[in-house]
């Protein structure tokens, strides 16, 4: 019988499958000999004489477009581009755009740039993953990070570790593409345009450098629709020429973990970010977990020693971040709530113990943001210059706060990952 082929297939995914074919056959690997078998001139070879012969990408192609029951490679390209094209790609006076790309915005529960638009990315595809999942996947649900220069790239997630953890524990890859920004971005105008034809949405920097979705074009791919955090219901077009310094394209590599090594994987990562003190991404080091509370109090402590643009980036990342942190852990909520649904007994108690505390810090942080009182970003109406030394001096007071329910689920959190450990060796 013929391999049936998902019902959203990615003719991408198909290339790497024709390769990986050809490499098992280079290596020396009896498996690869049933698929390439279908090949006329290798029919009747026995196993070592199809493991010598000659065998080239093309027919590694036509192998496996046999193997899904087609004529030969171009008639299986031709099948799966129709299937994308049927499938929400909508033309029309020359705009080429996906249906169904769901709407971003700041406000909404969803404020990690990065994990919102992996959400509205995937939502297309045939694998999508919730907000949650991938807060949670990328472990951004419990992690806290500074930055000593007060870098608003510390509240990001887009950045190698959750990459990495992303592509492991949901078996979704982004190949991540960089340059100057501006003009040179147009040499990925093809990419882009290639991917959105495909059904996939691409996420990239806008000139705010916050995460968007490309989910269209215009003017054959220079002109870019978008859904951004900034911009919400309202339409968005950008020039290709106008980008960031930043692209992503999502590869669906397949299912990631199961849910236990999932946890794992994740538990172990939040543990991690919060014992580790430092870490680097590029050029950039970052404080994590204690070490980040610690000297974010302590910068609070001394702002009135600072020069005004200094301080002005401090109150900006110290408002940021807290709006982060607060963001994240409702997510943690949901991810452990959900992950203990399907836990092991050993594991369930330690895990609803850390869900419990972080509902309490979710609680607490809900109370800032009422009062309005401290970390004053732009939903409290307050300026800069309503942050004064007092307010300051209560922000320190609720950083400590936040420092005994972390300490607290961590510990919560490190038993249930010694729980699945042992689970694990048994």
């Amino acid at each position: 019988m013929p391999r049936a082929l998902p019902p959203r297939p990615s003719l991408d995914q198909l290339r790497h499958q024709a390769k990986d074919l050809l490499k098992a056959h280079h290596a020396g690997d009896a498996g690869s000999c049933g698929v390439l078998r279908s090949l006329p001139k290798l029919a009747a070879a026995s196993d070592a004489e199809l493991l010598a012969a000659s065998v080239t990408l093309n027919d590694a192609q036509f192998a496996l477009a046999n193997e899904y029951g087609f004529e030969n490679w171009r008639a299986l390209k031709q099948h799966v581009e129709a299937v994308t094209t049927s499938r929400g790609l909508r033309k029309k006076d020359g705009c080429t755009w996906i249906e169904g790309v769901p709407v971003l915005q700041f406000g909404r529960g969803k404020d990690c740039t990065f994990a919102g638009g992996l959400e509205a990315a995937t939502a297309v595809s045939r694998r999508p993953y919730s907000y949650a999942d991938f807060m949670g996947c990328s472990a951004l649900a419990f992690r806290v990070r500074w930055h000593e220069g007060w870098c608003p790239s510390c509240t990001v997630g887009e950045m190698r570790e959750e990459t990495g953890a992303i592509r492991t524990t949901t078996g979704w890859s982004i190949n991540w593409k960089t340059g100057a920004g501006g003009p040179e971005m147009e040499r990925f105008t093809e990419d882009i345009r290639k991917t959105l034809d495909r059904g996939m949405p691409v996420l990239i920097y806008p000139p705010d450098l916050n995460i968007a979705v490309a989910y269209g074009y215009d003017e054959e791919g220079r002109v870019l629709l978008l859904r951004d955090h900034m911009h919400g219901e309202r339409e968005r077009r950008l020039p290709v020429k106008e980008l960031g310094f930043l692209l992503g394209f999502l590869n669906d590599l397949g299912e990631g973990l199961p849910p236990a090594e999932t946890l794992r994987h994740v538990l172990r990562m939040a543990v991690h970010n919060w014992r580790r003190g430092t870490g680097n991404n590029g050029a950039n080091v970052y404080l994590y977990g204690i070490t980040a509370l610690r000297r974010w109090s302590d910068d609070l402590l001394r702002a009135q020693t600072l020069n005004e643009e200094d301080c002005r980036k401090l109150f900006f990342l110290s408002w940021l971040n807290f709006a982060t942190i607060a963001d994240a852990r409702a997510t943690a909520i949901s991810f452990l709530g959900a992950q203990g649904k399907t836990a092991d007994e050993i594991v369930k108690a330690p895990l609803e113990r850390a869900r419990a505390l972080y509902a309490k810090e979710d609680a607490f942080l809900g109370g800032v943001f009422g009062a309005k009182d401290a970390f004053l970003g732009p939903w409290s109406r307050k300026k800069f210059e309503d942050w004064t030394e007092e307010v300051r001096q209560r922000e320190r007071g609720i950083l400590d706060g936040i420092h005994t329910y972390e300490r607290e689920a961590v510990s919560a959190l490190e038993e249930a990952l010694a729980a699945l450990d042992r689970l694990a060796a048994t």
